[in-house]
Formats: structure tokens, sequence, C-alpha cells
């Protein structure tokens, strides 16, 4: 599965919806989600890729096309850190 089809899977876990869900798609305006069940969401995204948000990355998340860009990100930082260590992966 891509990250932005698991992405929107966390997303409709956390908060479930029929609305239709894109990368343009406003987490908060298009979906209804309040702080609470913002964090809750990116809780559900650090569990489930094994990194955690810095403050600054959180704002920007709110667009889910910049959620998946930050994972995206972290993914590609962490392969690369797992290489430059020698580790297999």
């Amino acid at each position: 599965m891509d990250i932005l089809n698991n992405v929107v899977l966390l997303i409709r876990r956390t908060r479930p919806t029929t609305a239709p869900i894109d990368a343009r798609t406003n987490i908060y305006t298009d979906l209804g989600f309040n702080s609470l069940a913002f964090m809750e969401l990116l809780t559900r995204v650090e569990e489930e890729y094994g990194f955690e948000f810095a403050i600054t990355e959180m704002e920007p998340c709110l667009v889910v096309g910049a959620l998946v860009s930050v994972v995206k990100e972290r993914a590609r930082h962490d392969q690369e850190r797992v290489v430059q260590q020698g580790y297999p992966g």
C-alpha cells in the first residue's frame, strides 16, 4: 500500500468519514478534525512509520498532501541513515 492510501486509512480510523480524501484535503476544515483528533492521527502515523513528529512539522500536516510529504521525507531520511551506518536495508 502506498503512503497516501495508508495515511487515508489512518485518517478514516481516527475519525470515520465517507468524505472524499485526497492530497488537497484539509484535515480540520474538510474532515472536521479538532486538535485532539489531529494529535491522535499524528500518533497513529508515528506508530505506523516509527518516527516522532517535530513540533515544527505538525502545523503543515493539516493538509493531507503535506502529511504524506513529511512521512515520505522521514522514511527516505531514515533509510539513508541506515545505509550510511552500514546496516542492511
